[in-house]
């Protein structure tokens, strides 16, 4: 390009310079333009967040559906069964090698531990001991020693240890679990304790007593077998002390009034004899024969009920009131060397100790 050409440029451009209107910049504009377009971006987000939660939303029902989405924890809630892993607790159960008969019923003197799965989470204590409860009956015995004339199982509320009594609470009263039943071969309820009692133990590996309760109040005993609070291990139970069969001194009688009604100078010449569902009485006076039901020939704590068939009629200065407090009668127990001849309230009606 010439020098003219040059020249000529750089006037048009001075000329054009003069006529541009130099001020501040248009702010209010340009806000304006810059929120026209974050909105337009913010409608497109929407549609596709919208979109999104849409797939997101259909592939959880979808998942759910199927039964694969994983749940979201909920407070309180025991996840086990939610694929977390198992664990194992030990449970006791009786030991085949203590097995012996008595009257066509079999007992058992000792327990042998049983490994078996629980969940995972939660209190370690209260899952072994529900498993225990819950097991499925033995086939070596028709009633199970947790199994209820109504079908019900056991529920184990809680289990809290103090640090000296473990404390297994559970949601029914095992005294009598079947009540209207006739069983020739109950369960032994110190057996079903004693299972407790090492179960939760082995649980807490701890040697402390074991209380059972019932809906938080202490349970009066389980399968008619007393307790009088904790109750310790025992290596062997105690079979023997529970037999029936024999004759027994009558050295108490109790009146409605709970006092005693026994002549003092019949103490010692009042007694039973139990035989294989036959018993004989003598009153100091008269004979009795009888016969009776009992649930087993070595409990402690167990179902007896008495009909009494024929009594001598001898005329007495003086006689032991004893076949009124054998009607009544409707289980015993055993404690403390003597065997307890109970009404169904539960009061003691005759002492008796073994001849």
């Amino acid at each position: 390009m010439t020098d003219t050409g040059n020249h000529h440029l750089s006037e048009q451009l001075e000329r054009a310079a003069g006529r541009v209107q130099v001020g501040p910049p248009p702010v209010d504009d340009m806000v304006d333009a810059a929120a026209r377009v974050r909105r337009r971006n913010r409608d497109g987000a929407v549609v596709v967040v919208v979109a999104t939660l849409a797939l997101v939303v259909g592939g959880i029902g979808l998942a759910v559906r199927n039964g694969e989405a994983p749940r979201p924890p909920v407070a309180g809630e025991d996840r086990a069964a939610t694929g977390t892993d198992a664990d194992t607790a030990t449970v006791f159960l009786p030991d085949p090698a203590t097995e012996q008969r008595e009257g066509g019923c079999r007992t058992w003197s000792g327990l042998r531990p049983e490994v078996v799965s629980i969940p995972g989470t939660g209190d370690r204590a209260q899952h072994a001991l529900q498993a225990l409860v819950s097991a499925p009956d033995s086939a070596s015995h028709p009633i199970g020693v947790f199994s209820r004339q109504d079908g019900a199982t056991y529920t184990v509320r809680s289990v809290v240890h103090d640090g000296s009594v473990i404390t297994v609470d559970i949601d029914m009263d095992p005294w009598d679990p079947w009540p209207t039943a006739s069983l020739v071969c109950a369960p032994h309820g110190e057996l079903a304790i004693q299972q407790v009692v090492r179960t939760a133990q082995a649980a807490l590996d701890s040697d402390d007593p074991v209380l059972l309760t019932v809906n938080g109040a202490p349970a009066r005993g389980m399968w008619m077998y007393p307790l009088n609070g904790p109750a310790a291990a025992s290596a062997t139970i105690r079979n023997g002390e529970g037999v029936l069969e024999g004759t027994w001194d009558v050295v108490g009688l109790v009146g409605d009034s709970r006092s005693s009604v026994m002549p003092s100078e019949l103490q010692g010449k009042v007694t039973l004899t139990f035989d294989d569902g036959e018993l004989l009485g003598f009153t100091g006076c008269n004979w009795l024969q009888s016969t009776y039901s009992h649930r087993r020939n070595d409990e402690d704590g167990q179902r007896l009920k008495i009909e009494i068939s024929t009594v001598t009629r001898a005329a007495c200065d003086v006689e032991a009131p004893l076949l009124d407090r054998l009607n009544a009668v409707r289980f015993t127990t055993v404690a403390d060397g003597y065997r307890y001849l109970h009404a169904e309230n539960g009061m003691i009606v005759a002492q008796l100790r073994r001849r």
